[in-house]
């Protein structure tokens, strides 16, 4: 079994970074803080995707609260596309790279903003530098994150990376689907249950991501605690967290840099998020 770690050096200043950019981005963004997960997956995921300046990173299901891809255009000097099928998140999108001073340019430093689907990428073969998605493509339903990861493969340029981050049940011997008395994303709710997302086990990890398409190599990071905290209590036990985390976002983003450990590769029982890196 690899040894449980704690946050790099390198990585706790990444997660401090993002922090400091979250909030730039105006009040609202600063009451959130970065939130528990994605501080967390947002300094793997950049530890792990060593971008290049000048380079080209499209990142996929960046929705309405990431900062993924501008953070990436502000911390690396790459040509970051963020793009959804949603035009609301696109806007939020364009309005904090406005306040960034980094909306639309297409060279070094700049966001651009693009519908897309992560299941039918409108880019050539070998176009990209990297490909990102940052708990995004476990809420498509049926294989369709496994097709997100083909499709990435697809775009990516020989040497280029996916970099993504899903849910992970280290506990768990089976893969799962998540499903809510609520609309979520697309699916409206009429009565019955609405997929929500992907709960990945190992096996599941392995088949419908990291072996979906002809990748070189892969590397994963799995990250949880060792025991109870205030971001368990927070998930089991609080409710309207939805509204609430504008008070304490900056209380759980705090507890995961401190509480939170990782594991190189192996399952590891109390791991909730896998952070992955895929070479083409």
């Amino acid at each position: 079994m690899a040894g449980i770690e704690q946050h790099p050096g390198e990585v706790l200043g990444v997660m401090s970074d993002s922090r400091r950019f979250n909030g730039s981005l105006g009040l609202g963004k600063l009451l959130e803080s970065v939130g528990w997960s994605r501080v967390l997956e947002y300094a793997y995921a950049v530890s792990l995707l060593r971008a290049s300046a000048g380079g080209a990173l499209l990142d996929v299901g960046t929705g309405r609260h990431s900062i993924f891809p501008l953070f990436c255009a502000w911390r690396f000097g790459v040509r970051a596309i963020a793009s959804d099928l949603d035009a609301e998140s696109l806007a939020r999108q364009r309005r904090w790279a406005q306040r960034a001073g980094m909306c639309g340019e297409a060279s070094r430093g700049g966001l651009e903003t693009e519908r897309v689907d992560a299941r039918a990428v409108p880019h050539p073969d070998g176009s990209l530098d990297c490909v990102s998605a940052i708990s995004s493509i476990e809420h498509i339903p049926g294989d369709g994150d496994s097709t997100a990861v083909r499709e990435a493969h697809r775009v990516l340029r020989p040497g280029g990376a996916f970099v993504c981050t899903v849910p992970f049940d280290g506990a768990a011997q089976e893969h799962a689907e998540m499903h809510r008395k609520r609309s979520a994303y697309d699916r409206d709710y009429k009565g019955q249950p609405v997929f929500f997302q992907h709960v990945y086990c190992w096996d599941s990890l392995r088949s419908r991501i990291l072996e979906a398409a002809p990748f070189k190599d892969w590397e994963v990071i799995l990250l949880g605690r060792e025991r109870g905290g205030l971001t368990e209590f927070w998930q089991r036990h609080v409710p309207f967290r939805n509204t609430l985390k504008y008070l304490l976002g900056w209380a759980l983003t705090r507890d995961a840099m401190h509480g939170f450990r990782l594991a190189r590769h192996e399952p590891w029982d109390r791991a909730i998020i896998a952070v992955c890196r895929l070479n083409k």
